[in-house]
């Protein structure tokens, strides 16, 4: 699914190679990040991908949702449209968001920070961008430009982290 190690070497090379990394900071990432617990969530259901791997992350960590039929009038069923949301709880709100709007449409994606781009079964679902260091390469803005000119739904969290 993802390794930190990987993460790190591929996005944060110089820290990577610091004395510190391995022995204190690795430790550390390892547990805020999940990553046993993911490992064996990957092992659990290899399989999925996409939104059915949404689906069952959401049920995994027992998440669950309450939009009123009134409120999803308010989502388009096709054509382009850029949906901006905040982003209160952290990862979950944004898999919410994917499913409720998948419910209605199965084109859409999230711009995400490209380090979910090491998700391999969520790839499908996001556009990825360097939103920490503000250089996004120009493959990943003309991947938010396709999706709109090929109609598709795109949700954009602005603040491009948890806004708690």
């Amino acid at each position: 699914m993802f390794c930190v190690d990987q993460i790190v070497t591929e996005h944060y090379p110089a820290l990577a190679e610091r004395p510190f990394y391995r022995p204190l900071l690795r430790p550390i990432l390892r547990r805020m990040l999940h990553e046993e617990e993911f490992f064996r969530f990957a092992e659990r259901y290899p399989h999925l991908h996409g939104i059915d791997f949404v689906e069952q992350a959401l049920d995994y960590f027992d998440c669950s949702y309450a939009v009123s039929a009134r409120q999803r009038e308010n989502i388009p069923a096709t054509g382009r449209v850029v949906i901006i949301a905040n982003h209160p709880i952290g990862s979950l709100d944004g898999l919410c968001l994917l499913k409720l709007i998948d419910e209605i449409r199965s084109d859409v994606r999230i711009v995400a920070n490209d380090l979910l781009h090491s998700l391999v079964p969520l790839r499908s679902c996001l556009l990825p961008v360097r939103n920490m260091t503000g250089n996004s390469s120009r493959q990943h803005l003309r991947r938010i430009s396709q999706a709109l000119e090929n109609e598709e739904a795109v949700i954009i969290f602005p603040a491009g982290e948890v806004s708690r």
